[in-house]
């Protein structure tokens, strides 16, 4: 291949994979993308979570046989808050209590005995939540807001896709309202209030971080739905629960009623009770194994490490290398993405970088695929008159594999050059058209035959011939088959002199020849528009001297071919002593091969 072509080819991988990576990162903005990744993310979590819940939790349902009016209390809006009262009676051993739901209004009927059950506990958690159109925070009565009572906020917040995957770490209004699991944990570890808010962690007394980003934390979800053990309310307020079941537990009191409505996609799971993700907020903050994202500059730097190696692997050529890379590349992504989540809970988006070996790799493939058709194209047009047709396909495989050197390579060859003897005496006295007609019938026999040996005919020249062995493809034995394939040319044109189609042309004529071997520069010659296969050197140069210096019928041989291997064709070989060639200081020693008339 020309080095011009190298380098134009060169470019063109390289332009393609810069097209791949700008496509890349522009699809950062579209919204399908994103979706992708995070989907792509979720799946992964979803394989590798733990399903072993923090062991300190626990939730007490109230589910829909509460809500019954037969069997339970009725709308929970409605409830007397004395049942509060008496649930926490039967919670007395938990070390933490947290009622995710909201008590506003008041509830005559029962909120001083709801207010008498907080009053003795240590930490007792009521949830608050903002009003997402006047941004004020909903409290609960202000009757149950005293003493120990902790207000913490209770928002459960979907991303985009409607999937909860993080928790607001806090609001900050004319107080700050820290969320339900950051209150719990510090309740659990006997903390006191305070938290050190940073844009990218939120640090609790005990030095306990938690990795945030835009003022939220991501869950590290146990499991599915119900990974988190429940016991119905309605079981503990009738004596159904063995007390010991709660101790130094956090309790978790919520809705699991369908009813209610609080749901959610996590996920793990298509439907999750919102207390049950606040179980597992909380299980994230004692666990210390709260997710952390991936940066955006980290996804760039990934998607261009993969774009440059997969442009630089279809460079070599070989659509197989490029595939095995392509299978390379996507397991160790998945590989880096499993074990980041697992040992440093680093969610890694997967989609991102697997679209970049897709979208790259194909792209590439395709690429090679047109250069390889070029280069079949190219083959074609060089050599599909000028090889047999074992040396042609040899080369298209070499063009395939990207192996083959067509631009200017060192290497060994043998040379025939083959004349006619007395052209021009016949060029004298024959007409330009008999002469075209001569030289036209006996080139024909001579390339057939020395095609027929595995040469690659290079040029026609008036009346000359010329022929390479041992290139473009290699050919240990190159020296004999020069030999052959010119012997045999001499032969079909002694035969096919005396033969009755010779008798019709308007004369008759004889060929010498020449053979060196020695080492040449082999490739393409000439300009971009017009080249052909040729070898320069001075190995060329004395096998053309030795054809001229041929009589008829006669095959000159120089000193290194008479080095070579030649087999049995040593007993055809005549010495002939040394011989004054053009351009040559010393005469060479050679022999000839005679082909009887």
């Amino acid at each position: 291949m020309l080095r011009s072509q190298q380098i134009r080819r060169g470019v063109w991988f390289s332009a393609t994979g810069l097209a791949c990576l700008l496509a890349l990162l522009l699809s950062d903005s579209w919204a399908w993308r994103r979706q992708l990744d995070r989907s792509a993310a979720d799946l992964l979590v979803r394989r590798l979570a733990s399903h072993n819940p923090q062991p300190a939790i626990i939730i007490v349902a109230i589910d829909d046989q509460a809500l019954s009016n037969e069997t339970g209390f009725g709308r929970l809006t409605e409830w007397d808050r004395s049942i509060y009262a008496h649930l926490l009676d039967k919670l007395q051993s938990a070390r933490v209590i947290v009622f995710d739901m909201l008590f506003t209004g008041a509830n005559p009927a029962g909120d001083q005995a709801f207010a008498q059950a907080l009053a003795p506990l240590e930490h007792p958690i009521l949830a608050v939540s903002r009003d997402n159109q006047t941004n004020q925070m909903i409290q609960p009565a202000p009757q149950l807001a005293t003493g120990n009572v902790v207000l913490a906020h209770s928002d459960i917040i979907a991303d985009p896709d409607g999937v909860v995957r993080r928790i607001q770490t806090h609001y900050d209004q004319a107080a700050i309202y820290p969320a339900i699991a950051l209150v719990s944990a510090q309740a659990w570890w006997h903390l006191p209030a305070g938290l050190q808010i940073e844009p990218t962690a939120t640090t609790l007394t005990n030095g306990v971080v938690i990795p945030v980003n835009n003022s939220s934390f991501m869950l590290n979800y146990a499991g599915a739905s119900q990974t988190y053990p429940q016991v119905s309310l309605l079981a503990v307020l009738n004596g159904e629960v063995d007390p010991a079941l709660f101790n130094d537990k956090i309790v978790l009191i919520g809705s699991t009623a369908a009813a209610l409505g609080d749901r959610y996609t996590t996920p793990t799971s298509p439907l999750m009770d919102g207390v049950e993700i606040h179980a597992n907020a909380i299980g994230t903050i004692l666990n210390a194994n709260a997710l952390r994202e991936q940066s955006s500059s980290s996804r760039r730097i990934i998607k261009l490490g993969l774009v440059l190696a997969l442009t630089l692997i279809a460079m070599i050529r070989r659509p197989w290398l490029l595939f095995s890379g392509m299978v390379i590349g996507t397991s160790v992504m998945l590989i880096s993405a499993v074990s980041a989540l697992q040992q440093q809970f680093l969610r890694i988006d997967l989609a991102s970088p697997l679209l970049a070996i897709g979208l790259t790799g194909l792209v590439m493939l395709l690429v090679q695929n047109q250069l390889q058709r070029q280069d079949h194209t190219q083959v074609l047009e060089l050599f599909a008159k000028r090889t047999p047709p074992s040396v042609l396909s040899e080369l298209l495989k070499a063009a395939e594999r990207g192996q083959l050197q067509l631009g200017g390579e060192r290497r060994e060859v043998s040379i025939v050059f083959m004349d006619m003897r007395g052209f021009t005496n016949l060029s004298e006295r024959l007409p330009p058209e008999a002469m075209m007609q001569i030289i036209n019938t006996y080139l024909n026999l001579i390339a057939k035959a020395l095609i027929d040996h595995g040469g690659t005919l290079n040029q026609y020249a008036g009346d000359q011939a010329m022929a390479i062995f041992n290139a473009p493809v290699a050919q240990p034995d190159h020296a004999q088959r020069a030999i052959r394939g010119a012997v045999a040319a001499l032969e079909a044109i002694v035969a096919f002199n005396r033969s009755a189609a010779a008798q019709a042309l308007p004369a008759q004529a004889s060929f010498g020849a020449g053979i060196n071997t020695g080492i040449g520069v082999v490739g393409n010659v000439g300009a971009h528009e017009r080249y052909d296969y040729s070898v320069i050197g001075d190995v060329t140069n004395v096998a053309a001297r030795l054809c001229g210096a041929a009589p008829a019928n006669t095959i000159y041989l120089g000193p290194d071919t008479l080095a070579e291997d030649l087999g049995d064709l040593q007993s055809l070989i005549q010495p002939i002593g040394p011989l004054a060639l053009k351009g040559k200081e010393a005469p060479l020693e050679i022999a000839a091969i005679v082909v009887a008339e």
